[in-house]
C-alpha cells in the first residue's frame, strides 16, 4: 500500500489506488492476493491493475525469474538430438567451397571470393 500511496505524484491519486487494490483483495483468497502483490513489487508496478490482472489470469502463483529451477525438464521423442549428433565446437566443418566462390563471382565480389579461397586454404 505505502508503494502505491508514495508512487503517485498527487497523494489522493495514491489513495484512490490503493482504495482499487482493497476493492481487488474483497474478491479473491488473501493468499492469493499476498502473491500477487509480492510479484507486482518484484517488477515495479506502480498502480493495483497489475495485482488484479495478474489475478484475474491466475498469474500470481507463476515462479518469479530468480525463483526458476534451473534445470529444464528431459524431453524424450525420436526426433530430439542429443550433443553426439553435433560436431564439437572445436572442430572445422569442411563447406563446399566452389558454388560460394562462383556466386561471389557472379555477384562481382571478387575481393571476397579471394578472401574465401584465402581462408578455405588449410593452416601451415
Amino acid at each position: 500500500m505505502r508503494r502505491l500511496i508514495e508512487a503517485n505524484p498527487v497523494r489522493e491519486q495514491g489513495w484512490r489506488s490503493a482504495r482499487g487494490l482493497q476493492r481487488v483483495a474483497e474478491k479473491y483468497d488473501p493468499g492469493r492476493t499476498e502473491r500477487a502483490c509480492a510479484r507486482a513489487l518484484f517488477f515495479g508496478a506502480r498502480s493495483y491493475k497489475p495485482v488484479a490482472k495478474m489475478l484475474s489470469l491466475g498469474r500470481e502463483s507463476l515462479p518469479l525469474p530468480h525463483e526458476e529451477p534451473s534445470a529444464a525438464p528431459v524431453i524424450d521423442h525420436e526426433n530430439v538430438r542429443s550433443s553426439n549428433y553435433f560436431p564439437p565446437l572445436n572442430q572445422e566443418i569442411e563447406m563446399l567451397n566452389q558454388p560460394t566462390i562462383d556466386k561471389l563471382h557472379s555477384l562481382r565480389m571478387p575481393a571476397m571470393a579471394n578472401a574465401w579461397l584465402e581462408r578455405a586454404r588449410p593452416q601451415r
